[in-house]
């Protein structure tokens, strides 16, 4: 037990320090650069021209021919972190408000001698669609997705065990299956960070197995089909922005 609360105080620690080092890469602020429509521009007669319209350059420009840059995020979901699961998503911004976002967690911790195991992994892959926001980043604000994933899982503390999938396989082929809608709001809380905040509802089917250890065996007590609709994701997630044009912009336009 005291091993696990060290593990425990150790990946919460790595998590913390992981964080700041990450807010302390927020890149250098880009240049504005803004003609206004009072400056001319004159040649060296004296003779009047038009004046120039207005040029504005920034990372934001959204001319019709202009291609999109490359946007994508890089997240954990720190419920799961202080669940001592670790994970890692990424998010690909395609165009036209969409993004596609495969995540991996692991975590595969066990104490035979005291019949404890705490084991999950597995992932999904993610399409989502983002309303458009006011701090010009594409990742910020509402969103909406469809998921599917694959997973196990084996969980014992002592005394009851769980396994979620087909024993004595791997995850292709003992897996539980999820699929389902997801509904999300990322709050910026700095130009190159955001906290998303999101839940999923689907469906899980697959095979769970109960048992109980007895000395130095494991005896099986029941093998259940699920078939499961209901809550089936919940994140905190601190997200980092990477991008040329992919970070927020505060009241004004400023970074």
């Amino acid at each position: 037990m005291r091993s696990l609360f060290k593990f425990c105080f150790l990946r919460f620690t790595m998590t913390i320090f992981t964080l700041v080092c990450l807010y302390t890469l927020e890149a250098k602020e880009y240049e504005t650069y803004l003609l206004s429509s009072t400056d001319t521009i004159s040649p060296a007669s004296p003779s009047p021209i038009a004046e120039y319209p207005i040029i504005e350059k920034s990372g934001h420009d959204n001319f019709p021919n202009h291609k999109e840059d490359f946007k994508m995020t890089v997240r954990t979901n720190l419920l799961m972190d202080v669940l001592t699961v670790p994970n890692i998503g990424l998010d690909f911004y395609l165009g036209k408000q969409i993004s596609i976002s495969p995540q991996w967690m692991y975590a595969w911790w066990k104490n035979s001698h005291h019949n404890r195991f705490w084991r999950l992994y597995g992932g999904d892959i993610t399409v989502s669609y983002h309303l458009q926001s006011s701090t010009g980043n594409k990742f910020s604000g509402h969103h909406f997705g469809l998921y599917a994933g694959i997973f196990t899982f084996a969980f014992e503390w002592g005394k009851t065990g769980y396994i979620g999938g087909k024993p004595g396989g791997n995850l292709w082929n003992q897996c539980l299956v999820n699929t389902g809608v997801v509904y999300g709001y990322s709050l910026p809380i700095s130009s190159r960070f955001d906290l998303d905040f999101s839940i999923g509802l689907g469906y899980i089917t697959g095979k769970i197995e109960k048992y109980r250890p007895h000395n130095d065996l494991y005896i099986r007590e029941s093998i259940s089909k699920i078939h499961y609709f209901g809550p089936t994701r919940l994140e905190i997630s601190l997200v980092w922005l990477i991008g040329k044009s992919n970070f927020n912009l505060r009241e004004g336009g400023k970074k």
